[in-house]
C-alpha cells in the first residue's frame, strides 16, 4: 500500500518524524521554502551518465521558481496550489 506523507517544516523536524520509513522505498523532493536561501550546488555529471551530461548541458532557467510545485496550472491551467 503507498502511502502519501506531505511535511512542510524544519528539515531536522521531518527527517527525525521520517525514521519510521526506515527500510522503506521511498520517493522524496525537497523545496526549499526561504527564498533567501543560497542556491544548492549543482552537481557535474559524470562522463559516463549520459542522462546527466544530457540535462547539465540542456537545463534552463525559466524563471519560474513554482514550476516544479505548481506545474498543473503552467500545464493545464489550474488553479495554483497553495492559495
Amino acid at each position: 500500500m503507498a502511502i502519501l506523507l506531505e511535511r512542510e517544516g524544519v528539515w531536522d523536524d521531518i527527517i527525525t518524524e521520517a525514521k519510521g520509513l526506515s527500510q522503506r522505498r521511498v520517493r522524496v523532493t525537497v523545496q526549499t521554502l526561504d527564498e533567501d536561501a543560497p542556491a544548492l550546488p549543482t552537481p557535474e555529471a559524470d562522463a559516463n551518465d549520459v542522462l546527466g551530461r544530457l540535462i547539465t548541458e540542456h537545463r534552463v532557467d525559466t524563471g519560474v521558481s513554482d514550476l516544479a510545485q505548481n506545474h498543473d496550472h503552467y500545464l493545464h491551467g489550474q488553479d495554483k496550489r497553495g492559495r
